[in-house]
């Protein structure tokens, strides 16, 4: 005797609600039969190996008005087609484990300034070998600011440190050529670092005279300072925090 299952049971057992069994039914992508008695749905096994196929191509991404010809197809058609769901999925997991990567980056940023923000200012080696202007008309520096947002630079000079020009962070394998290197890193040099806290809306409104307050007291005079961001805060006046590095020869 065949057997049968009605439609709340295959729901339970497939975990597929009752109301999507019913529409595939009614676009007839699935094929219940019928009780004689009542007209309610039921389903043999060989409906549930169908239903299990259909929930198959439903899952990777497969629209209904296209299963029926799918599902009649020859062999060859459905490999090639799963050999296309298998070249996108397999982009869509890249882009996840750099959009992982990116938390994971972000994540440090985050520490890193919750312990900068714990000390005033200690030794330290900037982070990049050199620092060019931010270009406007340079899509890669834009590219920058949404992919790799830590390479968005300060870089300040003057008496005070109060002239503050927009730049990118360089490793020393890329090349810089027709851009304006700002600073190139001294291996020799020591540097202090410390956590700059900038009005996004002004960045010279920021804490860079308590900082060199700080360092010549320790009989250091800098002229130039680097600044990498890290993270922003918005909640009233938005604040913008960089991890900066001052050179440090006594003077």
């Amino acid at each position: 005797m065949k057997e049968y299952y009605n439609i709340k049971e295959v729901a339970r057992l497939l975990q597929i609600p009752t109301s999507t069994l019913r529409y595939w039914d009614d676009e007839g992508v699935i094929h219940a039969e019928r009780d004689g008695e009542n007209n309610y749905r039921k389903f043999s096994l060989s409906n549930i190996i169908e239903l299990s196929m259909v929930s198959f191509y439903r899952n990777i991404g497969i629209p209904i008005r296209d299963l029926k010809q799918i599902l009649k197809s020859e062999r060859e058609l459905q490999r090639n087609l799963l050999d296309q769901e298998e070249k996108r999925i397999e982009l869509q997991i890249q882009n996840m484990y750099r959009q992982q990567e990116r938390i994971r980056k972000q994540k440090r940023l985050l520490q890193e300034v919750e312990k900068l923000n714990q000390k005033t200012i200690g030794k330290g080696k900037p982070a990049f070998q050199k620092v060019v202007a931010f270009e406007r008309e340079n899509p890669r520096h834009w590219q920058y600011m949404v992919e790799e947002p830590e390479r968005f630079m300060l870089f300040l000079d003057g008496k005070c440190l109060e002239n503050v020009e927009y730049a990118v962070g360089m490793n020393k394998e890329e090349n810089s050529e027709n851009q304006q290197v700002l600073w190139t890193r001294a291996e020799e040099e020591p540097y202090m670092e410390s956590l700059l806290i900038v009005e996004n809306q002004d960045e010279k409104n920021n804490n860079v005279a308590q900082l060199l307050e700080v360092l010549q007291g320790k009989g250091n005079h800098p002229k130039v300072a680097i600044a990498q961001y890290l993270s922003s805060e918005w909640e009233k006046k938005g604040i913008d925090y960089y991890k900066v590095w001052f050179e440090a020869k006594n003077q």
